[in-house]
């Protein structure tokens, strides 16, 4: 099986989930999380924690879950969601001799349920190839992402 075409497999808060490998007609694959049906909506799961988690690991490499921008904000609402009703994390990472975008988001609902969408692509660059930060996890078959729990940053 040719790398670009394994699903990628991330962990949230202890929960292992699998992101599937979706070639399109034009010959670009992308990866997303589907939903029972296949399609790639998202997912809605029971609560994992007390909090939205903080950090998004990524082959040993951590990024921080950040805010997430509303589209079409009023005064009223800021230009934000609030932190902990909605978060996402953003970042570019290697795999194999491709730099992959990858985004995931994660958000608490009215009902209490939490909602998780993911998606990655490869980027488009020019010039010249880089090399992977850590050649060792860039060159195997297939991703592991692991989410923490926020931690209290009060202390």
């Amino acid at each position: 099986m040719n790398e670009e075409t394994n699903p990628i497999n991330f962990e949230i808060l202890g929960r292992n989930f699998e992101a599937s490998a979706l070639t399109y007609s034009s010959g670009s694959v992308k990866w997303a999380l589907l939903d029972a049906g296949g399609n790639p909506q998202g997912i809605e799961i029971e609560p994992l924690g007390p909090e939205l988690p903080a950090e998004l690991i990524i082959n040993g490499e951590a990024h921080d879950f950040g805010p997430v921008p509303r589209k079409r904000h009023t005064s009223s609402h800021g230009h934000l969601w609030p932190f902990n009703k909605k978060r996402q994390a953003r970042s570019e990472i290697f795999f194999g001799e491709s730099q992959i975008s990858v985004h995931c988001r994660v958000t608490k609902m009215k009902k209490g349920m939490w909602f998780v969408w993911f998606r990655a692509s490869k980027v488009a660059r020019s010039g010249s190839a880089q090399e992977p930060a850590d050649p060792v996890t860039a060159s195997g078959t297939s991703w592991t992402v692991t989410v923490l729990e926020e931690e209290d940053r009060q202390s």
